[in-house]
């Protein structure tokens, strides 16, 4: 998936490109750009072993993630509160479905490679689309909505996960959702260091999640044109840049972000929206139900 700050930017633009104004509720918007990625940083710390909350974030990814965006969205219709978070949540699934295939190509399975690709991606737009430097400029103040989820938000999403993911979700306890985004926070804060003294400290430990200017000319964003293959379907080529993806997944969110706007206002058939947004793994792009191949790798890093 892209990182944190690739999906605060996408949102942002998605709602322009829909022709909205910027959310009411910033923050919530942004945070919701994270989609379950918050999950994914319970228990961070090397020395916790539980990892119940983070297969969780990871089967988000893969398994009904049509349906369970889709109560997200039916939620947000009941609860005028959560449309900010929930049309971030949409943009993160959306942006992530549509660049998730070249990521995991581009950085092949090897330890925190995935995270280290992101991250440099993350720095590469941020500079380029709005002249954000990322190692000077702390990521959490975008997405720090306070001490805990809003209970209503953390009810919304434990019944979503027992209801999709009844196996990943028992060991899960509403306190894990916030346990969640609170490490998140304290992750994304540790790997903010501008100064070297965190990497230092934590003898280099950090360095795949640490944001720090590129300057090494490796073609990360392939805007040369390289061919490159879908990892789970190899007979499936491409020569797209990140940012022709980008722009790709920008009319598609623009698109089921209006619609799903025009369904909170009754104005879209729910079995529409649901056929509009499909069943698409944030993993590999393709239907859930999809049998992927053994997965083939070409890293840039």
């Amino acid at each position: 998936m892209p990182n944190v700050w690739s999906h605060i930017l996408f949102g942002d633009r998605v709602r322009k490109q829909a022709g909205l104004s910027a959310a009411g509720d910033l923050r919530s918007f942004h945070l919701g750009c994270q989609g379950p990625d918050f999950l994914l940083y319970h228990n961070f710390w090397p020395w916790k072993r539980d990892k119940s909350v983070s297969r969780l974030g990871g089967v988000i990814h893969q398994k009904h993630c049509g349906p369970f965006l889709m109560d997200l969205i039916l939620a947000a219709a009941e609860h005028p509160g959560m449309r900010d978070y929930v049309s971030g949540f949409l943009t993160h699934h959306i942006l992530d479905r549509r660049t998730h295939p070249y990521i995991i190509y581009k950085s092949g399975d090897g330890k925190y490679k995935h995270q280290k690709l992101e991250v440099i991606i993350d720095t590469l737009l941020a500079q380029r689309l709005e002249g954000i430097q990322t190692w000077k400029s702390p990521v959490v103040p975008r997405i720090d909505i306070g001490t805990s989820l809003p209970r209503q938000w953390v009810e919304v999403l434990q019944g979503a996960a027992q209801k999709h993911f009844p196996k990943e979700t028992e060991p899960v306890l509403p306190h894990h959702w916030n346990e969640g985004y609170q490490d998140m926070k304290r992750a994304l804060s540790l790997f903010h260091d501008p100064t070297g003294v965190k990497w230092l400290f934590t003898l280099g430990a950090i360095s795949p999640f640490r944001y720090r200017p590129i300057r090494d000319g490796i073609d990360y964003l392939n805007e040369s044109g390289e061919e490159w293959v879908h990892p789970h379907f190899p007979k499936e080529k491409h020569r797209e840049s990140f940012l022709t993806l980008w722009e790709s997944a920008l009319r598609e969110g623009a698109d089921l972000l209006n619609r799903t706007i025009a369904f909170w206002k009754g104005e879209t058939a729910e079995d529409t929206l649901c056929d509009l947004l499909g069943n698409i793994s944030y993993d590999t792009g393709k239907d859930c139900s999809s049998k992927k191949e053994r997965p083939v790798f070409a890293p840039v890093v």
